[in-house]
């Protein structure tokens, strides 16, 4: 979160020319929205573990939090919390697209680190397995995969290091975009569609074991990731339809000739 927050800034100074001042009181809000965002996401799915102390849900210090409801919160409040703070919207989104994309990169290398969030059994060569004490091995052992004396967990799916890689490419790309954009805005369209088109795709590959949650046949991450991408992909169709209307509109006007 730090990274991202430090990175934006840079970034929005850099990149887009707006004032650090602003910019840095406008992601002290929006982190603390992303926190909330991904703790409420982590709730709504596994609100069962705080039956009986409800008091500990509200403990933001400790517990997971779920990266695709943070996003969520960071693209419904950016606009509310620009406009109230007078930074430009379209210009800090662009800035935050690379900064979003390493900071995946840097908690997906914690999740590989703490094994958690690691993939489905696969057999190809690119399959890792963990070490004993971690919580792939344990999960395997407890569901009767594995042996409690075995060296490590069965192969999986290095999950965590995919979704690094999408960071990646977010973080890449956006700058790309951000150098040759059209409008303000754009790489952060474009940024949140490949962020929930390739979080989608990969929710298929996570561990199939429980505590996953579904909603009916679906795990509940593919269903939000699902409506992630079609939003996205509508916000990205419905600003690139404006802007054309908005460049050809002089064109139309400058060919009408007068008498």
């Amino acid at each position: 979160m730090l990274t991202t927050v430090a990175l934006s800034v840079l970034f929005a100074r850099w990149v887009e020319g707006l004032g650090t001042r602003r910019v840095v009181c406008v992601m002290l809000v929006l982190a603390v929205a992303v926190l909330i965002g991904g703790r409420l996401h982590f709730l709504a799915t596994s609100w069962r573990v705080f039956i009986g102390r409800p008091l500990e849900a509200l403990a933001l210090w400790r517990g997971q939090f779920h990266i695709p409801g943070g996003i969520i919160a960071l693209a419904v409040a950016t606009p509310f919390v620009c406009r109230r703070f007078g930074v430009p919207t379209g210009k800090l989104a662009d800035a935050m697209a690379p900064a979003v994309g390493v900071g995946i990169i840097v908690a997906r290398l914690g999740c590989w680190f703490e094994t958690c969030c690691y993939g489905d059994f696969c057999e190809g060569p690119w399959c890792v397995t963990f070490p004993r004490a971690s919580q792939a091995f344990e999960m395997h052992w407890r569901t009767g995969h594995i042996a409690p004396d075995a060296a490590a967990s069965l192969p999986v799916h290095p999950l965590q290091l995919y979704f690094a890689a999408v960071g990646a490419v977010i973080a890449v790309g956006s700058l790309l975009v951000s150098r040759y954009k059209r409008y303000d805005g754009q790489a952060a369209l474009w940024a949140m569609l490949v962020f929930s088109s390739t979080s989608f795709g990969l929710e298929f590959l996570r561990n199939d074991l429980p505590p996953r949650r579904y909603w009916g046949s679906l795990p509940q991450l593919a269903w939000t990731t699902g409506a992630m991408t079609a939003v996205s992909l509508l916000a990205v169709l419905a600003a690139e339809w404006r802007h054309r209307r908005t460049v050809t509109r002089p064109t139309a006007a400058a060919t009408v000739v007068t008498p």
